[in-house]
């Protein structure tokens, strides 16, 4: 296989599970170089939880070079969007897609970024809607994480194998780094 012209990487930001998936462009090709995902326990202190998770896309980023870092933004809810959540939240009933702490993740979103940073890679933000369209196709801005995952398994058909089981979290972050690598692509196409 000949080397690629960059390597994107991506990550889907969560406290107990980092999904990361990094691409590289083989000519006209797409391809998946790589792809994991970083575990942290419940029981560990939350600072002993993000150095894990530091370590672990540090090492991504020193073996791998990427030229172009994705993150899944994990901006919060509109207002409105938080009002319907603390009053689902009062009914007893789960509000929204997030958990009722989201600070943990919010801060998984900084430490890739200063990993990135720390190797002088730049950022890209890109919201779930646009790593779904990426793979799923236009219209599916709400696309179920089943429905990821089968997509990553068709884009990159030997993605499973020697024991290797996709995961949600990888599958979304493969799928950020398609979405990163397209947009970089069509910018470089047009400004050149």
């Amino acid at each position: 296989m000949s080397q690629p012209v960059r390597h994107v990487l991506s990550v889907d930001p969560g406290i107990a599970h980092v999904g990361w998936g990094l691409v590289g462009r083989f000519g006209a090709k797409l391809d998946l170089v790589d792809s994991g995902h970083i575990e942290t326990k419940p029981d560990e202190e939350l600072t002993a939880r993000l150095l894990r998770i530091w370590l672990g896309l540090a090492t991504v980023c020193r073996d791998y070079r990427p030229a172009l870092f994705g993150v899944e933004n994990q901006a919060p809810a509109s207002v409105g969007a938080r009002v319907m959540g603390l009053k689902a939240a009062a009914r007893g009933e789960k509000g929204g897609g997030f958990g009722a702490n989201n600070d943990p993740v919010f801060e998984v979103v900084g430490v890739a970024k200063a990993v990135a940073f720390s190797y002088g890679i730049p950022v890209m933000l890109y919201t779930p809607q646009q790593a779904k369209i990426a793979v799923c196709g236009k219209g599916a801005g709400r696309a179920q994480k089943a429905q990821v995952m089968q997509a990553c398994r068709v884009y990159f058909p030997g993605i499973e194998r020697d024991g290797h089981r996709l995961g949600e979290h990888e599958a979304d972050a493969i799928a950020g780094a398609i979405y990163c690598e397209r947009v970089t692509l069509l910018a470089s196409r047009r400004a050149g």
